[in-house]
């Protein structure tokens, strides 16, 4: 609640309405705990869970992640995906929506979206609990929502068109 008044202050401040519109998540009804998958890997073999792939013409992005598990919001990063590589964020889908943000390393694009979370801006880090207000050095990034299709394979290409 903190942050989305923080939000909406900023919004009233600088006159943006696309501020006052960021969301941040609410608790997942009826969903289990994930099982996360904490390897930095990258492999094109994959089965099950989700992972994202780097499609785009960077030679890497870095990838924060979000989900809900045993009763709390989970958010880790920074992970690294080189160019025409992938990441498994999971192995097992348990929970249907997941949130990430990406940058591209040298900085110039973002894969973002509405969804306001912590998190550290350089270091690699996991946030546990209440991501409406952000401890020290941390800060908000623009994190994308992304509805979980399948419990089988679920992949999300990032791309620079």
């Amino acid at each position: 609640m903190l942050l989305r008044c923080l939000v909406l202050g900023l919004a009233s401040i600088y006159g943006g309405d696309a501020l006052a519109q960021r969301s941040v998540p609410t608790t997942p009804e009826n969903q289990s705990s994930p099982s996360p998958n904490n390897t930095t890997t990258q492999s094109n073999d994959f089965s099950s869970g989700w992972r994202i792939c780097n499609k785009s013409t960077y030679d890497a992005a870095y990838v924060i992640y979000s989900y809900y598990e045993n009763s709390e919001w989970v958010t880790r990063g920074w992970r690294r995906i080189d160019r025409d590589k992938c990441s498994v964020f999971q192995n097992e889908v348990t929970n249907k929506t997941v949130y990430f943000y990406a940058i591209s390393d040298d900085e110039t694009y973002k894969w973002s979206g509405d969804t306001s979370l912590c998190a550290h801006p350089t270091d690699e880090f996991e946030y546990f609990g209440d991501i409406s207000v952000c401890e020290n050095g941390y800060e908000i990034h623009d994190f994308r929502k992304w509805e979980i299709k399948s419990t089988v394979a679920n992949t999300y290409n990032l791309t620079s068109n």
